[in-house]
């Protein structure tokens, strides 16, 4: 088990596609300013804008790419995935799951994968909701190992590697 920082919250994604720009857009002018300053926020991820570089606050810290996604991720208390827009599915919110940490997301941040909010995940739609979730799961250590602990049954569940082989073989097998 990897110890966590204290009160912390992470988002990781590539900042050259646009529907991560659009959320962290969101995230900074909606979000960030209500949330505790004890709470401290990383963003990272590859081709980070110069913008969000040179974003000065005391609780954000802002880095470019990161050279192991899995080391950066395993030390903070929540994932945060705020997107507005976009397709497919998040293998950011998987790796979270993997690793037992509780995610706070949109519904569109979560589209394609078989989660249920307040069981192994917290769906939150509005700025309000998002900063609600975060001090929620920050305040409420059982809450967020509760969802921690199911989402990372869920991935075991649905998207480890026996869970896959079942499917093709009952696939081949019909």
């Amino acid at each position: 088990i990897v110890p966590k920082i204290s009160n912390s919250i992470v988002h990781l994604g590539a900042m050259d596609w646009k529907p991560n720009i659009e959320g962290v857009d969101w995230f900074l002018k909606t979000i960030a300013p209500y949330i505790k300053k004890n709470i401290k926020m990383y963003i990272a991820g590859k081709n980070m804008p110069k913008r969000y570089i040179n974003y000065n606050s005391d609780n954000v810290i802002i880095k470019g790419k990161i050279n192991n996604a899995t080391k950066y991720i395993s030390n903070k208390q929540i994932m945060v995935v705020p997107l507005l827009s976009g397709s497919g599915i998040r293998i950011k919110i998987l790796e979270g799951m993997a690793l037992g940490i509780p995610i706070i997301s949109t519904a569109k941040g979560a589209q394609g994968i078989p989660c249920k909010d307040r069981e192994n995940i917290l769906i939150a739609n509005t700025s309000a909701d998002f900063v609600k979730a975060i001090h929620l799961l920050i305040n409420d250590k059982k809450l967020a190992e509760k969802i921690g602990n199911n989402g990372q049954r869920l991935i075991q569940q649905k998207f480890s590697k026996k869970s896959i082989i079942t499917k093709w073989v009952n696939i081949i097998n019909k």
